[in-house]
């Protein structure tokens, strides 16, 4: 297995362990996992965008890299179906940043 997929299962298991929780920022990518696992920044990056691939992580620039939601999603139910057609919706009940995801 390669490094950066090794760091990017780490940081799924932990993420699947609750040790990191959803919108927690994810460890500096110099200062800490590229030591601790003795690689490279790129190495790190490369780990971290394997992540945002699979839309389990997030990043915001100038900010780091953030856990998207759960691993584990509840299935869409008929319930969750947002009607679009009278224009007038409540803002708060659409996941904007789910969407924006």
């Amino acid at each position: 297995m390669t490094q950066y997929r090794k760091i990017a299962n780490d940081l799924i298991q932990m993420i699947k362990q609750q040790s990191l929780l959803s919108g927690t920022k994810l460890p500096s990518i110099i200062n800490e996992l590229a030591y601790q696992y003795c690689c490279s920044k790129g190495t790190v990056i490369k780990a971290y965008e394997t992540l945002v691939t699979k839309h389990i992580v997030y990043s915001k620039p100038r900010s780091g890299y953030f856990v998207a939601d759960d691993l584990v999603r509840p299935e869409v139910t008929k319930a969750a179906v947002y009607d679009l057609s009278t224009g007038n919706i409540a803002v708060d009940s659409i996941p904007l940043m789910e969407m924006k995801h």
